[in-house]
């Protein structure tokens, strides 16, 4: 059985795994100087990235356009350019693009979709609009696995950690690692939307 303190202990030691993986994809992080939330949006961006070798995704094809993969983000961009050293990277055989979008109508094509905090309010049709298809939703709006997302990032202990809500996952088709689930909060009683 795992106590608290080897999941807390796992838990730290993937967040250095994927920290490491941070700084040689993205580049180092900005200097202490800069904002804060700059250097939190690079972890959270590291961490997305990274979710693609951690998930699988069904045999369906993963995008409408056969040689690309796609981030989309939803709302007010908090990423800036973070995300510009590793797009045209290839990602399961394809090449990574990144994609701002503005409505749930534009997310057609994404694998995996960050919610921007500007998008609160927006929230509830924002997963109706994903429910039934394959498209990880991520954002780090409060307890957005606890609302119907997939994965929500927190702060924890000076450090980015994320909650997964494992029956949205499973109702979308997605398979998780073990790996990836011994990083997280796992959220096993939250709600799945119903696709209505």
């Amino acid at each position: 059985m795992i106590t608290a303190g080897q999941k807390t202990g796992r838990f730290f030691t993937g967040c250095l795994l994927m920290l490491l993986m941070a700084v040689v994809v993205l580049g180092p992080m900005p200097a202490r100087a800069q904002a804060e939330q700059a250097r939190e949006y690079q972890i959270k961006a590291a961490f997305i990235y990274n979710f693609f070798k951690f998930i699988d995704w069904p045999e369906t094809p993963l995008s409408d356009t056969p040689d690309t993969i796609s981030i989309c983000i939803l709302g007010k961009d908090p990423f800036g350019d973070i995300f510009a050293p590793i797009e045209g990277k290839t990602v399961k055989n394809k090449k990574l693009a990144i994609k701002r979008v503005s409505s749930p109508g534009e997310i057609g094509s994404c694998q995996i979709l960050f919610v921007c905090p500007s998008e609160q309010e927006r929230l509830g049709p924002i997963l109706a609009s994903t429910c039934g298809k394959s498209i990880l939703t991520v954002s780090d709006i409060k307890d957005f696995a606890r609302q119907g997302g997939m994965v929500g990032f927190f702060s924890a202990e000076n450090t980015v950690g994320f909650a997964i809500n494992l029956k949205a996952t499973e109702r979308s088709g997605l398979k998780m690692s073990s790996k990836l689930l011994e990083m997280a909060t796992v959220i096993a009683d939250a709600p799945a939307k119903d696709c209505r």
